[in-house]
């Protein structure tokens, strides 16, 4: 959890203190993780989402739309840096460069957006994917909040919500988790599974349900 992580961040700092003498001891040595409850993500309710789409002016509406599909992280990390060059236009995919792990993953497009993506290139007025008027995008958070008040949306979204939407729509409708994880980008299926805690469990319970009912009975 997020706790246990800057804690252990700050042990490892003061450990290089010690070793290097600028401090004599380390007050968290010796410490031990603790259990952390489960957090439930907040996500974005298809009907929200469409309300904000229908009042969104034309770049924060694309720039939603991006995010919703793709799953990539909210800003410079990933959804401003796209570039049209990351387009693999026969294979439907985008490659995405996760500046948080330092890594590249291919991201498998969905048909109707697809679709979209080849109109929106076809006017074009800048290589990023994300542009207003001919230059790339440097932040949403204005317009995301102006869009949310026209709509009354009071309860807290964030733009990085969008990108739990496509993990959370993905494994609720029994996508493959390792694929998931993969075009998330995260380290491993444990951190999806983590994360997404609740939804896993209730796919489990889908999955047993398959299950054949055999007629031998005891």
């Amino acid at each position: 959890g997020t706790i246990n992580r800057h804690i252990a961040y700050l042990n490892a700092i003061l450990n290089w203190g010690v070793q290097n003498d600028f401090i004599s001891f380390n007050p968290f040595k010796g410490f031990k993780k603790k259990k952390e409850s489960t957090y439930k993500i907040p996500v974005i309710t298809q009907q929200e989402l469409e309300k904000i789409l229908e009042v969104a002016p034309e770049h924060l509406k694309w720039a939603l739309l991006v995010e919703f599909y793709t799953g990539c992280r909210p800003g410079p990390s990933e959804l401003f840096s796209l570039k049209w060059e990351d387009v693999n236009w026969e294979e439907r995919t985008i490659t995405i460069y996760g500046s948080k792990t330092k890594k590249l993953r291919k991201v498998y497009l969905q048909d109707a957006f697809f679709e979209m993506l080849k109109e929106k290139y076809k006017t074009r007025d800048c290589e990023y994917i994300i542009s207003y008027k001919g230059k790339p995008v440097k932040s949403l958070k204005r317009s995301w909040a102006t869009a949310k008040k026209k709509v009354g949306i009071t309860k807290r979204l964030r733009l990085y919500d969008l990108r739990h939407a496509f993990a959370t729509y993905l494994l609720a409708h029994g996508a493959d988790l390792k694929a998931v994880s993969d075009m998330m980008g995260h380290h491993s299926t444990k951190m999806t599974a983590d994360r997404y805690y609740q939804l896993v469990e209730d796919l489990k319970r889908k999955a047993v349900s398959k299950l054949p009912t055999l007629s031998s009975s005891v």
